[in-house]
This record gives C-alpha cells, structure tokens and sequence, in this order.
C-alpha cells in the first residue's frame, strides 16, 4: 500500500458522518520509502511532501 499523491482515502473510524465524502482532498501528497536491511526485514517510512 501506498500513500495518495493526489488524495487520500478515508478509513471508516475517520469518516465523520454517512454523508461525508470517502476520499480526503485536503491532505497533503506523501511518499513511501522502503528499506531492506541485511537481515531482510523490511521497514516503510512515510512522508508528507510539502513545498
């Protein structure tokens, strides 16, 4: 899974009300950045990308 470049979809605990929209425009784009250690575990790193 990756973050939205463009929106963000909403999960059910942060949707506000049944006639809230589900995806979330106002939230920044953000990246992932995977990391494989030598031991091969795996580590994500999400960040918002501001300008």
């Amino acid at each position: 899974m990756a973050p939205g470049v463009v929106s963000a979809l909403r999960l059910p605990w942060e949707n506000p009300g049944p006639d809230s929209p589900h995806v979330h425009l106002d939230l920044p784009p953000a990246v992932a950045f995977h990391v494989l250690a030598e031991d091969g575990r795996l580590t994500t790193h999400y960040r918002t990308v501001t300008v």
